[in-house]
């Protein structure tokens, strides 16, 4: 008759401990790896949602229109702050249709010519503040 003990043989045990092992660092590099893939997901998506084409559409007529009113001669100082206030507020009527709001102040006028303009954007998660000279 055979006689098996079970305080001599080790082997399972050994076996089993490193089954468990092996299968800790399978679902730790499987977590890692989800994690790599959700992170450059949600930078490619920041990337997105940044409204760089509004904000540069939105100064660079904005700096158009201060620019030909003040190359316009026939313009004195009455007629630029009408005409630009005017603008700035078809702008900001235009923008808010989308959900963003956009302030632009006329900084510096002198002689019915603006010097600088200080434009502002918000549309809930990203502000943008910026003072150019036309």
């Amino acid at each position: 008759m055979v006689h098996i003990s079970l305080s001599d043989d080790k082997n399972a045990q050994w076996l089993l401990l490193s089954g468990f092992m092996v299968s800790m660092v399978v679902i730790g590099l499987a977590i890692l790896l989800n994690q790599a893939m959700i992170s450059s997901h949600q930078s490619a998506q920041a990337e997105q949602d940044f409204p760089k084409h509004d904000i540069l559409e939105m100064r660079s007529e904005t700096f158009k229109e201060a620019i030909r009113l003040n190359l316009n001669n026939n313009t004195n100082s009455t007629e630029f702050d009408d005409t630009m206030s005017q603008y700035l507020e078809n702008l900001d009527t235009l923008y808010l249709m989308h959900g963003e709001h956009v302030n632009i102040t006329v900084v510096n006028t002198t002689n019915g010519t603006a010097n600088a303009l200080l434009v502002e954007f918000i549309d809930g998660t990203t502000t943008f503040s910026e003072t150019g000279l036309v």
